[in-house]
């Protein structure tokens, strides 16, 4: 929806432009082309990588969800590890097929993303460390009991 949004826009600023526009100086003309041009590649920038960060919060939500839901809510450190190991071998079970599909995804749109220069302060570059961190909390607090 907001990229038709910027579609449009883009579409009216660069209508709007006339050729019969007053005759200004040859340096002032190459400033005004520049900064409109800058604007319309941050536009495009911008909508591109709310995008990719979209996609990347689901992917992560899902895998940090799954993991939740599945085993650390019922404190089910045997289970959380066992999976996770599943998982990062890459196992054809169905919980691990699809949390390495949501991973590959989160990890492809992340790499594009960063060459895009998209801003990722909030995302870590592998959701499955959130998940291993908490299995380690949920691991110290059964050590300390």
């Amino acid at each position: 929806m907001y990229q038709g949004f910027y579609v449009i826009c883009l579409f009216i600023l660069t209508g709007c432009v006339s050729n019969s526009q007053p005759k200004v100086k040859t340096d002032d003309l190459k400033i005004e082309t520049h900064k409109s041009s800058t604007k319309k590649v941050l536009i495009k920038i911008h909508s591109e990588c709310v995008q990719y960060l979209k996609i990347m919060d689901y992917s992560n939500s899902y895998i940090i969800h799954e993991f939740e839901d599945g085993y650390l809510v019922d404190k089910d450190l045997i289970g959380a590890k066992a999976q996770l190991f599943l998982i990062e071998n890459r196992s054809q079970s169905i919980f691990a097929k699809n949390i390495n599909k949501a991973r590959d995804t989160y990890l492809s749109n992340y790499k594009v993303a960063v060459e895009k220069k998209c801003d990722l302060k909030k995302f870590d570059k592998d959701p499955l460390k959130i998940v291993k961190k908490s299995i380690e909390k949920l691991e110290a607090k059964y050590k300390s009991i």
